[in-house]
């Protein structure tokens, strides 16, 4: 069972999978009607459970929305920066444990959904990224849950433009060669976003920093450009909130002196 654990905590391994926990896998697969190897010719990776969780808030439904201590980080700030645009994004479902998945599946098939058309929206338990604690469902007002009309909402259109600044990416676009349809709605925390290219290079070096939203560029310069900064309440012209440069070990490490400039 997934432990509470502090907020450094990231994502579950699928390296860490375990001999017993694959062949769990198999055994379900095989009770609910798939074929032997169907997981492994859709291309599917082994999910863990997340050896921690944290809990976000409720979803839509009221209950306890729980995710991976990072990805949860990660969450609050993409749908408070949406909000700050208007955009209203809702989760539907965070971390499942494998026994929920093969519960979830066997409901299905209990109500007369064949094997093929489950398989089209689930994975196998044991194969699903919600296992991970990284990986969540989103919707937005007036859009039914896991409903392919999110696709055509302004909600979709800001996660497209915005939620890889997040470290979030859509899990299954369209022809996604895992035999899963097109889920605008499944979004998995892959961790934070990449530095910039030229500041990849000079990981020791003093840089410029943005409180707000992380960006940085290498000094020296008198003062980085201000372009809008996406992570600051809307202005004529919301810039980065500069912090002085200070040198760092790691490229994203946070300064040693940050009084925001004026």
């Amino acid at each position: 069972m997934a432990m509470t654990a502090p907020a450094g905590a990231s994502c579950a391994d699928p390296a860490a999978a375990t001999a017993g926990y694959r062949q769990r896998a198999a055994d379900v697969a095989r009770r609910l009607g798939a074929t032997p190897g169907y997981a492994q010719a859709h291309r599917w990776i082994l999910q863990p459970e997340a050896p921690a969780l944290a809990r976000v808030g409720t979803d839509i439904y009221g209950r306890p929305l729980r995710l991976a201590p990072r990805a949860t980080t990660a969450l609050r700030a993409m749908v408070a920066a949406a909000a700050r645009e208007n955009v209203a994004l809702q989760a539907v479902s965070g971390f499942r444990s494998f026994g929920y998945q093969r519960r979830l599946l066997r409901r299905k098939l209990d109500h007369g959904v064949t094997l093929a058309a489950v398989l089209a929206v689930n994975t196998l338990p044991g194969f699903s990224e919600h296992h991970s604690g990284c990986a969540l469902d989103l919707t937005t007002p007036g859009v039914r849950a896991a409903d392919a009309a999110f696709a055509a909402t302004p909600a979709f259109a800001w996660l497209q433009r915005h939620a890889a600044d997040y470290g979030f990416a859509l899990s299954y676009p369209r022809g996604n060669g895992k035999g899963i349809d097109f889920e605008p709605w499944h979004w998995r925390y892959r961790g934070p976003p990449a530095a910039p290219a030229d500041l990849a290079a000079v990981t020791d070096r003093p840089a410029w920093r943005c409180h707000a939203c992380a960006l940085a560029v290498p000094s020296p310069l008198p003062l980085p450009p201000s372009p809008p900064c996406r992570a600051l309440p809307p202005q004529p012209r919301p810039t980065h909130a500069w912090a002085r440069p200070a040198r760092c070990s790691t490229r994203w490490a946070v300064p040693t002196t940050t009084p925001p400039l004026p």
